[in-house]
């Protein structure tokens, strides 16, 4: 929805519960790198190639093994409950049916009552998790889960009109896209991602307004990335951590674009071009201009700034590594570490600013 110098560090603040994203990570730095222009998925966590050296470390590491059968045990009660009422299960996700159910429902949008966001990001945890299980066992069941909460999702935003406000405004947040950004846009191309797979083999999605069997909506999809990058580019403002909170959904959804053209045509949004509501990985680096700095406003603002970017250079290095962002930008690498510096014995930090007390 995530961590490469421990198990357990920066994903964290893009998905939890994090058993599995941990399970991804533990190899993200020693697997190979995809080709470029390889669009076969998955590949923005990992790729086909990676899953030999992933259940090599599930079947000879003990801790893997233990990730392994905590991801198992919340994907196996996910799909349990989708095999028991396939209908059920998707019509529990906060869909607006009050046009009817002649047509493909959108979500109901999120104002002052966020407790659909409740609903929301579970379904978007088991899509992830369900993925993932696909990927590493090649069951179906998982993939059919996965595919059938993927499919609704796409197909529902995919009918939404995003806010008209520049400002902050959103797809089912009308007014806060720095959270959508974060609880949803960054973890629908996850999903989607490890979706693929399954689809591409022929696999198909429920279909809520005929009781039956569909394909899966690709179109639906791309059309869902392509708003979630506008919205990061045309939405918020710059020079603070707005920019780095939102680039997850940026990288994410651009990098699920179906044409390694169309990608390469949006990824400069993320590593050097500027824009009026959006600043790149090259802007945010100026604010790491000595070995040592941290992100200048308060420690939970500067820990998430750091851990969000080291987190998309990973990524980035690994499909593209000729863009070497790791010794391009070294001092964003070494602040990772300087909250544990400024922590006190007691695990308390100073607090200051505007950040949690």
């Amino acid at each position: 929805m995530t961590p490469f110098f421990t198990p357990s560090t920066i994903v964290s603040h893009l998905l939890r519960p994090l058993g599995s994203l941990c399970l991804i990570a533990m190899v993200m730095l020693s697997a190979g790198h995809a080709a470029r222009g390889d669009l076969v998925r998955p590949r923005i966590w990992v790729t086909p190639a990676d899953r030999a050296a992933i259940l090599e470390k599930i079947e000879t590491h003990a801790y893997a093994a233990d990730l392994f059968e905590q991801l198992k045990e919340r994907a196996d009660e996910a799909v349990s409950r989708h095999q028991a009422d396939r209908e059920g299960f998707l019509r529990a996700l906060p869909l607006d049916w009050s046009e009817g159910t002649s047509e493909q429902p959108t979500f109901r949008r999120i104002t002052d009552d966020e407790s659909d966001r409740y609903i929301l990001m579970p379904y978007l945890q088991d899509a992830i998790d369900c993925g993932i299980l696909h990927y590493l066992t090649e069951e179906e069941r998982y993939g059919q889960c996965a595919a059938d909460i993927m499919g609704v999702f796409v197909s529902a935003m995919a009918r939404m009109e995003r806010s008209g406000s520049l400002v902050n405004g959103g797809l089912i947040y009308p007014s806060d896209h720095l959270k959508e950004a974060r609880i949803i846009g960054a973890q629908v191309p996850i999903a989607c991602d490890f979706v693929q797979p399954f689809v591409r083999n022929g696999g198909r999605v429920y279909d809520l307004v005929t009781g039956g069997e569909r394909a899966y909506p690709a179109e639906d999809a791309q059309k869902t990335f392509q708003t979630y990058v506008d919205m990061a580019i045309e939405v918020g403002h710059t020079g603070s951590n707005w920019s780095v909170l939102e680039s997850s959904s940026l990288l994410g959804n651009l990098l699920s674009f179906d044409s390694e053209e169309k990608i390469q045509a949006y990824l400069p949004y993320y590593l050097d071009r500027q824009s009026d509501r959006q600043d790149p990985l090259s802007t945010v680096a100026q604010s790491y201009p000595n070995r040592g700095d941290i992100w200048p406003e308060s420690l939970g603002y500067s820990r998430d700034v750091a851990n969000f970017s080291i987190y998309l250079m990973t990524i980035l290095d690994r499909l593209y590594p000729d863009l070497d962002l790791a010794q391009t930008y070294p001092n964003i690498l070494e602040a990772a570490s300087k909250d544990y510096l400024l922590q006190y014995p007691n695990d308390q930090f100073v607090s200051f600013g505007d950040g949690q007390r």
